[in-house]
């Protein structure tokens, strides 16, 4: 599958490198290619990826995933041009907001994009758990959340080629839950906790 990735830094990179090793052509859509992260990046994901511009991850890619800071996601939305049919992967988290404000990340993305298929999914989980996602033979948890019943089949497949179990959450407004839980992995991330910590749905 062709896939454009719009950044290059630790979510991007780390995904980028995981999908490049099960086959995936990458795309890594960068404002400047000659960067330390971008070079990194493009070195850890081998032979099946290059750097390119945004509009030409965006025009490359079956899927995209949209992996930049929220101050920056108007910027690369305007410079990817035509959006019309992709499945677009929101890894994005606005850390200043809080639970109770609407609309979320996603819910805004697509009404920017509203031609995509957005999918909510990998904000939740550091780039070091997308890397190693097992604990002890247990694999952590990706939630996903979206209005397109076929972009989510395609994002879930990509998830579980990282490792991750998914959990689907149902319709993209849930994406504001999906957001406030990425805050308090960060929150406790940062504490005694530390980063090797991951979310685990458990039922019976």
């Amino acid at each position: 599958m062709q896939l454009g990735i719009i950044g290059a830094g630790n979510i991007g990179g780390t995904l980028g490198k995981r999908w490049a090793q099960q086959g995936h052509q990458i795309v890594f859509g960068v404002r400047d290619p000659n960067s330390e992260k971008a070079q990194k990046a493009l070195a850890a994901a081998g032979a099946q990826a290059r750097l390119g511009t945004v509009a030409e991850a965006v025009a490359a890619g079956e899927v995209i995933l949209l992996a930049v800071p929220w101050y920056a996601v108007r910027e690369a939305v305007q410079a990817g041009g035509d959006w019309s049919g992709k499945v677009v992967i929101d890894a994005v988290n606005h850390v200043g907001s809080t639970i109770e404000q609407s609309p979320s990340v996603a819910e805004t993305l697509w009404a920017m994009m509203p031609s995509a298929q957005v999918v909510k999914g990998f904000n939740m989980l550091g780039w070091n758990i997308i890397e190693q996602p097992d604990f002890g033979g247990i694999a952590a948890d990706c939630f996903i959340c979206g209005d397109h019943a076929g972009a989510k089949q395609t994002v879930a497949a990509l998830v579980r080629e990282t490792g991750l179990e998914v959990v689907d959450c149902g319709s993209l407004q849930n994406a504001v839950i999906l957001e406030a839980l990425a805050r308090l992995w960060i929150k406790l991330s940062l504490g005694e906790m530390g980063r090797e910590i991951a979310f685990k749905l458990l039922g019976r």
